[in-house]
C-alpha cells in the first residue's frame, strides 16, 4: 500500500519508475543491495518471508502474484527478485565481502608473530570473481591494523586512527578501516608522510651541517639538490 501511495501520489516516484531507475523492496532489500554494491551492479533481491510482507506474493507459488500486481499497475521489474530464484541469488550473496584472506606469506606478524604460518584464501565459490579477491586483499589490511590496535587498546577508549602511505588513497579500504574499528580514519593532505619526514630530516641535517661548516660549499650544493628533488616528489 505504501508503494502504491508512492506512484500516486509522489511525481519523482512516477517519473523514475517511467524513466526506469526506481527499484522498491523491503529492509532486507535495502541492505542486500548496498552491501553487493549498491548502484555499481548491487544485487535486487529478498527472501520470500520478507517478500511476503509486501502483499504483492502469491503464497501458493511463492512468486509475485501477476493479477495483484496487473490491478494495481505496479511494474514486476521494480520489485526484487524472490520465491524459485532465490536460492540461486542467495549462493550469489554469499560470496560478497564472504572471500577472506590472510597475507602469511612470511608468517604472520604483530600481534601474533608466527614464522610457521602460511597464506590462505578461503570461502571461494563458482561465483566468486576477481573483484571479490581484491575486497579480501583490502579487508585482509584492515583486519591486521584491527588485531594490532587491539592488542593496545584494551580499554576499548575512544580514539582517532590517523593514517598515511600510498594504500590510504584507497577510499574503500578507508571505509573498510573506519567500519571495523568502529572509529574516525584521519588521512592527512599529504600521504606520502615517509617521503615527506625524509625531506625534513635531510633539510635539519643540512642546516646543521651549515653551522658547524663542515662539508665544503660543493657538498652543500649537492645536498640541496637532493632536498630540492625530494620536496618537488
Amino acid at each position: 500500500m505504501k508503494l502504491l501511495w508512492l506512484m500516486e501520489n509522489v511525481d519523482a516516484v512516477k517519473d523514475a519508475i517511467k524513466k526506469g531507475y526506481a527499484i522498491f523492496g523491503t529492509i532486507d532489500t535495502w541492505l542486500i543491495w548496498n552491501m553487493t554494491g549498491s548502484v555499481n551492479g548491487g544485487l535486487h533481491v529478498t527472501d520470500v518471508t520478507n517478500a511476503s510482507r509486501t502483499i504483492l506474493m502469491n503464497l501458493k507459488t511463492l512468486s509475485c502474484d501477476e493479477y495483484t500486481l496487473k490491478t494495481l499497475g505496479i511494474p514486476a521489474e521494480i520489485l526484487p527478485r524472490f520465491a524459485s530464484e532465490i536460492e540461486d541469488l542467495a549462493a550469489m550473496v554469499e560470496t560478497t565481502g564472504g572471500v577472506y584472506f590472510v597475507p602469511a606469506f612470511n608468517g604472520l606478524f604483530a600481534p601474533w608473530l608466527r614464522e610457521d604460518a602460511r597464506g590462505v584464501c578461503i570461502g571461494i565459490t563458482r561465483f566468486t570473481n576477481k573483484s571479490h579477491i581484491a575486497r579480501a586483499v583490502l579487508e585482509s589490511m584492515c583486519f591486521q591494523v584491527k588485531d594490532v590496535l587491539d592488542s593496545l587498546n584494551n580499554e576499548k577508549g575512544e580514539f582517532f586512527l590517523r593514517v598515511d602511505g600510498a594504500a590510504t588513497a584507497n577510499n574503500l579500504l578507508m571505509h573498510i578501516q573506519a567500519d571495523l574499528m568502529g572509529t574516525p580514519v584521519v588521512r592527512p593532505v599529504d600521504i606520502e608522510t615517509t617521503a615527506l619526514g625524509t625531506a625534513y630530516a635531510l633539510y635539519f641535517f643540512l642546516k646543521m651541517l651549515e653551522e658547524t661548516d663542515v662539508p665544503t660549499k660543493e657538498d652543500n650544493i649537492v645536498y640541496k639538490e637532493i632536498l630540492k628533488n625530494l620536496c618537488e616528489a
